[in-house]
C-alpha cells in the first residue's frame, strides 16, 4: 500500500471490504476469488472477466458508490500501520506457521491412514481372486469377435521354418479388426505391440499383431517417459514376471532417474478386469529420499486418477519397443496345442485374452 501511494496512485479505504474486483474505465469488470497479492497469485483461484460493456449496469453502479463511500488513505497511515504491526505480526506469523505444521500432520496421518486402508483391501481382494477364474470372466464378458465367435490359433513354422508364430485357423479371421454387436468395435494397428494375458497363471507379455499371426513377444521392461505421480515426476518401468509365488505378474518400479535400478517397486498382478498389488510395496536399492518417494506413490495410489495414469502408461500400445528378451519369438511364450483368443478393454485400452482350450 506504501509503494502504491509513493507511486502516485490512489489509495482508498472501505471498512468490512471482501470483494475481489477489477473495475477499469468505468466498463471492464473483472471478478473472482483472487486476492491481489503474489500469493494468491500461486494459489487455487478463479476469477471471470466480462467480455461486455458493463459501465450502465447495478453492479458497476455500485461499485462506483463503494469507492465514493471510501476514504482516501495517505502514506502517514500506512506508515503508522506498519509500525504498529511488525511486533505482533511476528508472533502472528509464528502461529500460523505452527498452525499450519499441525494440519499439515493431521492431514498426512489422515491420508496414511486411508491409503493403507485401501491398499490392505485391494491386498484381501487379491488374495481371494484366482488368475484362472478372473481371466475366464474377463474373456467370458467380452462381446468382441474376430470373425466368428471363438477364434483360434496355434504354433506353426512359418517363412523357411526357423521360427513359429501363433497363426489363425481360419483364412476369414482377423487378428486386428474386432466386432461387436453394439458397434463398438476396435482395430487394432498392423503391426503393433499389444498387452496380452496368457492362461491359465495370467503371464503377461506384450505381443506384434497381424492379420493372421501373431509373430513376435515383447516381454522385456518398459522404460517410460516422466510420469506425473501426486507432486513430482517420476520415471516408471514395468516387468512382466513368470510364475511368481505370490501371483504376482507385473513389478512396477518407480524412481527418480531414468533407468535407475534404486526405486520403489510395487508387485501386482493383472487379471484383465483390474490391476491388485499382491505384496507390500518396497525400496529396491538405495534411492535418495526413499521415504519421499514411497510416500509419493502411495499417496498417488490413493488417487483413482493417478493411479489409472499408471497404469494406462504401462499398458499402452508400443510400435517400436526396446529391451526384448534373448528369446522373442513366439514360442518362447506360447504353449503348443490349440489356444483360443478374444480381446476385452482396460481402461479403455485394447487386451488380448488368450487361453488353452479346456
Amino acid at each position: 500500500m506504501r509503494r502504491l501511494i509513493s507511486s502516485g496512485i490512489e489509495v482508498r479505504s472501505l471498512p468490512r471490504l471482501h470483494a475481489k474486483v477489477l473495475l477499469v474505465d468505468g466498463w471492464q469488470v473483472t471478478l473472482g476469488s483472487q486476492n491481489f497479492t503474489g500469493y494468491a497469485r500461486r494459489s487455487r483461484e478463479t476469477s471471470l472477466a466480462a467480455d461486455t460493456d458493463l459501465g450502465a449496469s447495478t453492479f458497476v453502479r455500485i461499485l462506483t458508490e463503494w469507492f465514493d463511500e471510501a476514504v482516501p488513505v495517505d502514506g502517514g497511515l500506512a506508515d503508522r500501520l506498519l509500525q504498529r504491526l511488525e511486533q505482533p505480526m511476528a508472533h502472528v506469523r509464528e502461529a500460523i506457521q505452527d498452525l499450519v505444521n499441525s494440519f499439515g500432520d493431521v492431514e498426512r496421518s489422515y491420508r496414511s491412514e486411508v491409503v493403507r486402508r485401501r491398499f490392505e483391501e485391494h491386498l484381501a481382494q487379491a488374495r481371494l481372486r484366482s488368475p484362472t477364474e478372473a481371466l475366464r470372466a474377463a474373456a467370458s464378458k467380452s462381446r468382441f469377435s474376430a470373425g466368428q465367435a471363438v477364434a483360434w490359433t496355434h504354433l506353426d513354422w512359418v517363412g523357411s521354418g526357423e521360427y513359429r508364430s501363433l497363426l489363425v485357423s481360419r483364412r476369414d479371421l482377423d487378428l486386428t479388426n474386432w466386432r461387436s454387436p453394439d458397434g463398438s468395435n476396435v482395430r487394432l494397428e498392423h503391426l503393433k505391440f499389444y498387452p496380452a494375458l496368457l492362461g491359465p497363471d495370467g503371464r503377461v507379455a506384450f505381443v506384434r499383431v497381424a492379420e493372421s499371426r501373431i509373430t513376435y513377444v515383447w516381454r522385456g521392461v518398459l522404460w517410460g517417459a516422466t510420469q506425473r505421480i501426486g507432486s513430482r515426476n517420476l520415471f516408471l518401468q514395468a516387468t512382466f514376471l513368470d510364475g511368481q509365488e505370490d501371483g504376482a505378474n507385473v513389478q512396477v518400479e518407480f524412481s527418480w532417474a531414468r533407468g535407475s535400478r534404486n526405486a520403489f517397486a510395487l508387485r501386482v498382478r493383472f487379471d484383465g478386469d483390474a490391476v491388485l498389488p499382491v505384496a507390500e510395496g518396497h525400496i529396491i536399492g538405495h534411492p535418495y529420499w526413499p521415504d519421499v518417494l514411497r510416500n509419493t506413490v502411495m499417496e498417488a495410489y490413493e488417487d483413482a486418477e493417478s493411479w489409472e495414469g499408471v497404469l494406462r502408461e504401462i499398458f499402452a500400445p508400443v510400435l517400436n519397443p526396446s529391451g526384448f528378451r534373448n528369446d522373442k519369438n513366439a514360442d518362447s511364450f506360447f504353449p503348443s496345442g490349440w489356444l483360443c483368443i478374444g480381446l476385452t478393454k482396460f481402461l479403455e485400452q485394447p487386451v488380448l485374452l488368450i487361453r488353452p482350450r479346456e
